[in-house]
C-alpha cells in the first residue's frame, strides 16, 4: 500500500476513529480475553463438566461394563486438561544446552 501511494497514517486514524479500534495496528491473538469472552466459555465449559463428574458418579460398581465405562469418563474428564498443560509445556522444547537440545521436554510430560 505503500509502495502505491496510500498514507497509512492516515489510514490508520481514520479508522481508529470511525471504528473504536485502539491505536494497534494488528489484533493479538493471546491478549487477555475480555469479560464477555470469559463468561461465555464458562457457559459452555461447566455444564459439560458438570455432565462428565456425574458420569463418573453415577457408573458405581465393579462389574467389567462399571469399570469399562468409569475409565472412559475420567479419561473425557481430564484430556482437555492434559492436551492444554502438554501445548503450554511445548515451549520448553529445545530449551537444554546443547547435547541435549534434542530432548523433547514440554512433551515428555
Amino acid at each position: 500500500a505503500t509502495s502505491l501511494g496510500w498514507d497509512i497514517d492516515a489510514l490508520h486514524s481514520w479508522v481508529s476513529s470511525t471504528t473504536g479500534f485502539g491505536s494497534k495496528r494488528h489484533a493479538d491473538p493471546f491478549s487477555i480475553p475480555t469479560q464477555f469472552s470469559i463468561t461465555v466459555a464458562l457457559l459452555f465449559f461447566l455444564p459439560v463438566v458438570g455432565i462428565l463428574l456425574i458420569g463418573v458418579i453415577a457408573t458405581v460398581g465393579e462389574d467389567a461394563y462399571s469399570v469399562t465405562y468409569r475409565t472412559m469418563w475420567y479419561a473425557c474428564l481430564w484430556a482437555p486438561f492434559g492436551a492444554l498443560i502438554r501445548w503450554k509445556l511445548g515451549n520448553l522444547n529445545g530449551k537444554l544446552p546443547n547435547e541435549w537440545k534434542w530432548l523433547p521436554l514440554g512433551t515428555l510430560s
